[in-house]
């Protein structure tokens, strides 16, 4: 009966080990209310008509919905800590430079063109999040 407990006992730990490293890695995902209030949001960037809008407003549900999945800090922290999840980082990062320029910077005014940009940055940083 020994003889089976120590045969046993490294397999048992290792599948214990291997199920809670596949918990850790589980990707947080939006759900319900928090995934229709980012769909909503989105939808409310997308629709306004001044490009500097659009591109405040599209920051703004980016920075919601990795709120909602639990990342902390500014939007830029946020970005760091999630960063692996987004296949085109670095237009993110573009588009959100360009909503901080726009926010603390005098007479930035940036085209359509730029905000068609930024929000096709922001539109895949939401797609790559699972929306």
């Amino acid at each position: 009966m020994t003889g089976w407990i120590i045969l046993a006992a490294p397999f048992v730990f290792t599948l214990a080990l291997a199920v809670f490293v596949l918990i850790l890695q589980r990707r947080r995902t939006l759900r319900g209310n928090a995934k229709s209030y980012i769909i909503s949001a989105w939808t409310h960037a997308q629709n306004q008509s001044i490009p500097q809008l659009q591109i405040i407003e599209g920051d703004k549900v980016l920075d919601k919905a990795l709120h909602f999945l639990r990342y902390r800090g500014s939007l830029g922290e946020k970005l760091k800590s999630a960063g692996p999840r987004f296949k085109n980082l670095n237009d993110v990062w573009w588009a959100h430079k360009l909503r901080n320029s726009i926010s603390h910077e005098l007479n930035v005014v940036p085209t359509q063109a730029d905000a068609d940009r930024a929000m096709k940055a922001y539109e895949g940083a939401l797609r790559d999040l699972g929306l």
